[in-house]
């Protein structure tokens, strides 16, 4: 500083409380920002981790994931395996494949293995109630039909099976019709010579009779996939009745067209093996009709292809002195596997 004769004056001290100031609250302004910033991102940003990680008050771990939920999986995946290779399809209840697929998926809903297994059992299940229905095992069909709407079978199967259902129900039901009424006269006639005739055969050979083979003999050779058709054993075979100058002239039925059964796809991919009893109607003119499942293993794998084959099959019919009449038949079929496929 100048005074006006030029002399300099006295210079004045810097303002260094001011400069201070400028420098101090901008950053005192930065830091509280940021430490609000860090604050809110700890404490609200999705995904936070920190209530988890918070000794609890009792003095207890936290819970973690369930370590046990793959195995139990994984073991009740086995178990309907299990069911599946016994013929447990559908029955019985609590005990089949089915439920415990469908339990699989209710405890983890996107579980594949069940989800693909119960998508290649659907037609299988449709045919194992089908088969239940034809045994007249009536009582568990409700349970049956809630499995299959639950895998996912169309209403219009469903309602098939309802029908069938109620029919053999009606059936149970209903009085016996009277015999005049609806036997035929050649269903008249050989109940009439059941005295003197021998009992129908329970198994018909595709070629003329031939001496009855053991009961433990084994069937002929198969193929990949075969059906081998048993023949009648020896504690199967008709007793004959003494023949006598009055006894009618019998002679049992041939088979004369035989037909294979076609093995089940789902069957032969999933190496099930079984085989399945048939009893049937002849008629006069050797067709084959009524066609029924005794007993089948598993049950309902085979069944279907067995009637569908059994139903094109043809034979001599059963004659009396030259007159054909009805009669019946009983044949085992059994499904099985090359051992080499």
């Amino acid at each position: 500083m100048l005074y006006a004769n030029g002399v300099p004056g006295p210079s004045q001290p810097p303002d260094l409380l001011g400069q201070l100031k400028r420098i101090l609250i901008p950053a005192i302004l930065l830091v509280t920002l940021v430490s609000a910033l860090a604050f809110a991102l700890y404490h609200w940003w999705p995904g936070d981790q920190s209530a988890t990680q918070r000794p609890d008050p009792g003095g207890a771990p936290a819970p973690s994931s369930e370590p046990a939920a793959p195995d139990a999986i994984a073991q009740s995946l086995a178990t309907a395996r299990e069911h599946l290779a016994a013929g447990r399809v559908i029955a019985p209840p609590g005990q089949n494949a089915v439920q415990t697929y469908l339990e699989v998926l209710a405890r983890e809903p996107g579980q594949l293995a069940a989800k693909q297994a119960l998508m290649e059992l659907v037609p299988i299940a449709a045919a194992a109630a089908e088969s239940s229905i034809d045994r007249g095992e009536l009582a568990e069909f409700e349970g049956q039909l809630s499995l299959l709407r639950a895998m996912g079978v169309g209403e219009a199967r469903l309602e098939a099976l309802q029908r069938r259902h109620d029919a053999a129900l009606a059936s149970l039901t209903a009085p016996a019709p009277s015999s005049e009424l609806v036997a035929p006269p050649a269903a008249v006639e050989v109940a009439t010579a059941a005295a003197a005739a021998p009992a129908p055969v329970e198994s018909l050979a595709p070629t003329p009779p031939v001496a009855p083979a053991s009961a433990d003999s084994p069937p002929a050779g198969t193929a990949t996939p075969s059906v081998a058709q048993d023949s009648p054993g020896a504690a199967d075979a008709p007793t004959p009745a003494p023949a006598t100058a009055a006894s009618a002239v019998v002679v049992e039925p041939v088979q004369v067209v035989d037909v294979a059964p076609s093995y089940p796809v789902q069957a032969q991919r999933r190496r099930i093996e079984g085989w399945v009893e048939l009893e049937f109607d002849i008629g006069s003119n050797g067709s084959v009709s009524g066609v029924r499942v005794l007993r089948a293993e598993p049950a309902g794998v085979f069944d279907r292809e067995a009637i569908r084959a059994a139903q094109r099959w043809r034979f001599q019919p059963r004659t009396i002195d030259g007159a054909a009449v009805a009669s019946k038949g009983r044949k085992t079929l059994r499904f099985r596997l090359s051992r080499n496929s």
